[in-house]
């Protein structure tokens, strides 16, 4: 595919938040990276999987503020993470992150922990956590 050729699709939704590298030929012959938003079949694909995800940040959310989840739960769900992968950045057994996910557990957590996870999740601090908004 030439240069000239990578599918440009400007629409206002993915224009800024994704785009791709791809490998394009210039002038010349040479193989030369380029940054594509796509074409439209593609961003309609990624716009459904993206509200696909949205929904299952907002059901953890109800299930935060109806305090059936803690707040970890919610930053693990929105950083779309499991339980053993949030085991893996935090370096917590997968049980005590379990727990953790619990709301009955969410006050017992400890400001080490507490900015363990906040690494984890990349907040910059710790009330970003506690923060379900």
């Amino acid at each position: 595919m030439k240069v000239n050729d990578v599918p440009q699709d400007h629409s206002d939704k993915f224009k800024k938040e994704f785009s791709v590298l791809e490998f394009a030929v210039d002038e010349k012959g040479k193989y030369k990276a380029v940054k594509s938003t796509g074409f439209e079949p593609k961003n309609v694909a990624l716009e459904q999987a993206w509200e696909f995800e949205e929904e299952k940040f907002e059901k953890a959310r109800v299930l935060c503020q109806n305090k059936k989840k803690s707040f970890i739960y919610f930053h693990m769900k929105k950083n779309m993470m499991n339980i053993k992968i949030l085991s893996g950045y935090t370096g917590y057994s997968w049980f005590k992150v379990w727990k953790d996910c619990l709301y009955k557990n969410e006050n017992k957590l400890t400001e080490k922990e507490l900015d363990n996870y906040r690494y984890a999740f990349g907040y910059k601090t710790v009330d970003e956590v506690r923060n379900i908004d």
